[in-house]
């Protein structure tokens, strides 16, 4: 059977990696769409899968990202002709579910972000079945299918993911003595109105934080010349063995923050988002949000004061890891069965 995969953001290829090589060991031919969008590209190439890159993401705000979806549609529906998938499967994907609609296909798109509501309307009403975590706040009626795990349990969960120390230590950082600071660039889609720490703020923030151990800053936007010094050294298909070792996730990027809440780091993010994924990882006290930068630093210095902190956070994330599941086992088996009754 034929599988057509829409990577439009570095997310949505971290989410299908092991769905991807667990359904070719399976006897399957996989294809990929690929985005221009930050590192995507770089993670595809540096995994060795074979893509199709239908667009650049654009600068310029939403009239410009219309113009690239509108691209977008007509290049997929072009590449989809020639390949003949059997089934589409995307994260969101309002081009591969107007095409997979088109083409009289089964759409399978996966969502764990209630915002980002005009690509919801444009792609669901064409899906054949959006899946998402139970803890997901939006209801999508009879299509809505719901799993137990989290999106990034789906390339982080133990069965799939285990960190290695020596790729920090080769980047010049000790393990358990560095704080990532993640910033992003506030121009997906979800992010219109919202904001995180201030400009203006982000010098005093480092300062402080670097009275616990070394500041390292992700950023998804180029940094200016005065931070480019805390720019950390690491190639993005490594960032999550780096992430796991660190104290402490502190920034903007709520993926950053689950995923490193995930690996039993501690995590605050300085947000007005009101995600479910947050949201639970909030209840399960394995992460922090808030609107704030000021409360935030007086979190993180409360957490990294305690040498307790370290301890409480695997006993948490071990609790949390026993009653979710393997995502990528869970989506394998989805898109086999739907393409076993549309055969």
């Amino acid at each position: 059977m034929r599988i057509l995969f829409e990577l439009a953001h570095p997310k949505h290829a971290h989410l299908f990696r092991y769905a991807i090589l667990e359904l070719q060991s399976r006897g399957h031919t996989i294809g990929i769409t690929a985005r221009r969008k930050d590192v995507t590209l770089r993670l595809l190439d540096a995994w060795g899968f074979p893509y199709a890159c239908l667009s650049d993401y654009p600068s310029g705000g939403i009239l410009a990202l219309g113009v690239e979806l509108v691209i977008r549609y007509w290049r997929l529906w072009k590449f989809a002709r020639r390949f003949k998938p059997d089934v589409f499967v995307a994260r969101v994907g309002p081009a591969a579910a107007t095409v997979g609609f088109l083409m009289r296909k089964p759409v399978i798109v996966f969502e764990d972000t209630e915002g980002g509501t005009l690509q919801q309307k444009i792609a669901f009403p064409f899906a054949t079945e959006i899946c998402t975590a139970t803890h997901y706040e939006k209801d999508w009626g009879k299509k809505h299918v719901r799993h137990e795990s989290f999106d990034e349990l789906a390339y982080l969960h133990p069965k799939r993911f285990t960190p290695d120390p020596d790729i920090a230590r080769k980047a010049g950082l000790v393990p358990g003595e560095y704080i990532i600071l993640r910033l992003v660039a506030w121009q997906a889609a979800h992010d219109v109105g919202q904001h995180g720490i201030p400009v203006q703020g982000r010098r005093e923030l480092i300062q402080r934080l670097e009275k616990f151990g070394r500041v390292v800053i992700s950023s998804e936007a180029p940094l200016p010349p005065d931070l480019e010094p805390y720019h950390l050294p690491v190639p993005p298909e490594d960032f999550h063995h780096v992430l796991a070792f660190s104290r402490l996730t502190f920034g903007e990027s709520s993926t950053v923050a689950t995923e490193g809440a995930l690996l039993g780091v501690p995590g605050i993010m300085v947000n007005t988002m009101d995600w479910g994924s947050v949201n639970s990882l909030v209840k399960q006290q394995l992460l922090f949000q808030t609107t704030n930068s000021r409360d935030a630093l007086e979190i993180a210095e409360r957490l990294l004061a305690d040498p307790e902190t370290p301890h409480r956070w695997r006993c948490r994330l071990a609790e949390l890891l026993e009653q979710k599941i393997d995502l990528t086992h869970w989506m394998v088996e989805r898109i086999e069965s739907r393409m076993a009754d549309n055969s």
